[in-house]
């Protein structure tokens, strides 16, 4: 059955599976380190979601961890992270991917309203990623009041970087209006792929999101 819930260990073949295969097609970064994209630790400690079709198959995932300072967010990130101290504790969203017949069917969008929604029920301060110049996620994310800027460094160790980065960084004071968005232009995800399980939330406790 069609659902969007939060992944465990039970599934990280397959969400390893499926972050290899998007990867693989990605022209922003070429992956050299295709261990390191695999579910690890980080995945156990951290919250992961992630959408299954009818025949039990993940189709789109993405992780999301809190960070509270500079460092925590540059080490989620592998970037260089400028963000003011009144922005943490910060949601960091990472591990996007999508398998290849799903990637315009709106499943990342849905994912993140999920991920947005906790965090607004949540002392939160804001929502940061890694994206690269003219993706068309980039540009959806542009419309949802993100805001970029240059890092001056990105040292991923899974990947090389093909193309310009941007770290984007969402304030709670945007997240509402970003959620009224998403929800009108994932409407057909949100309800054909429904949540499963209890609803998700983001206690903030420091180390990682409960």
């Amino acid at each position: 059955m069609k659902c969007i819930r939060q992944a465990t260990a039970q599934d990280a073949s397959q969400i390893s599976a499926l972050r290899l295969s998007a990867y693989a097609r990605a022209i922003e970064f070429k992956v050299i380190r295709p261990s390191l994209i695999e579910w690890n630790k980080k995945d156990d400690d951290r919250v992961v979601l992630s959408a299954w079709n009818d025949a039990g198959m993940a189709i789109s995932t993405m992780r999301g961890e809190i960070v509270y300072d500079r460092q925590e967010a540059e080490d989620a990130l592998a970037c260089t992270v400028k963000l003011d101290i009144s922005l943490y504790p910060s949601l960091a969203l990472t591990k996007g991917a999508t398998s290849l017949d799903q990637s315009n069917s709106g499943l990342n969008s849905a994912l993140r309203y999920y991920f947005l929604q906790a965090a607004l029920d949540s002392p939160v301060q804001s929502v940061i990623g890694l994206v690269y110049i003219n993706a068309s996620r980039t540009r959806l994310m542009e419309s949802l009041g993100y805001m970029f800027q240059t890092p001056d460094d990105i040292w991923d160790p899974a990947d090389i970087t093909l193309k310009p980065g941007l770290f984007a960084t969402l304030s709670r004071d945007r997240i509402s209006n970003a959620i009224a968005q998403l929800s009108k232009l994932s409407y057909d995800c949100l309800t054909d792929y429904p949540w499963e399980g209890s609803a998700l939330r983001l206690a903030v406790v420091h180390g990682q999101p409960q």
